[in-house]
């Protein structure tokens, strides 16, 4: 008896998660182990009701090489691992919840998920801000024609630069064109002012002169 205790003593130490236990049956399909010790040489492939781990057993005590095989009790699915014990005649294995092998994988899914909307999120707000860095600027440049044509030709009007990229590039030259613009038109405006006073003062001598022509006309008619 103490020599069996001892043989299977790394079966009772095989338990690797909550639920699991170790067995060992003979060739007639009989538990002459058990980790729960009330079922030891009670259960056999007679006497055993769940038609699972009736088939089971019957594959364990024709194993001739290591295995594993499934059943279900009261709605626990359990994998049973099993090996041959051939100078004995006996096979032992070892019953381990489904849900044992779920646990990792259900983690790492969670985790899996938790990323994936982590990352989603971060690419939406980073699409976003990119956006909006993207068309505020033409938004600017849409509501400063839209302000010139309203205005009919304003160009004191700036585009407020917010970045040096390209799009920053793009307002800094639109400015410079509207300064050159506006200089220009301000210059054309002195141009054309100069020319209509100049207009006026030739027009005022024009009709000094004329005056001047009927006076010496009138005194010519009264000298003849």
């Amino acid at each position: 008896d103490i020599k069996i205790s001892s043989m299977f003593k790394p079966l009772r130490l095989s338990e690797i998660a909550d639920g699991s236990h170790s067995f060992a049956v003979n060739i007639d399909g009989r538990v002459i182990f058990h980790t729960l010790g009330d079922r030891i040489l009670k259960d056999s492939i007679g006497t055993i009701r769940n038609a699972g781990f009736k088939h089971v057993i019957s594959r364990m005590i024709k194993a001739k090489e290591s295995d594993f095989a499934d059943y279900e009790d009261s709605g626990v699915g359990y994998y049973v691992f099993y090996a041959p014990y051939s100078s004995r005649g006996w096979t032992m294995g070892l019953s381990v919840p489904k849900t044992a092998f779920m646990k990792e994988p259900r983690k790492l899914l969670l985790t899996v998920i938790g990323l994936s909307a982590v990352v989603v999120a971060v690419t939406v707000i980073t699409a976003f801000w990119f956006s909006r860095q993207l068309t505020h600027p033409i938004r600017q440049f849409i509501a400063m024609l839209q302000h010139l044509v309203k205005s009919e030709g304003d160009l004191t009007s700036k585009i407020t630069i917010t970045s040096s990229d390209e799009l920053g590039i793009l307002a800094g030259l639109f400015n410079q064109y509207l300064d050159a613009l506006h200089a220009m038109i301000t210059e054309v405006r002195m141009v054309s002012d100069k020319a209509a006073n100049s207009s006026e003062e030739m027009s005022a001598t024009s009709q000094e002169m004329n005056v001047s022509s009927q006076e010496i006309s009138k005194a010519i008619q009264q000298v003849s």
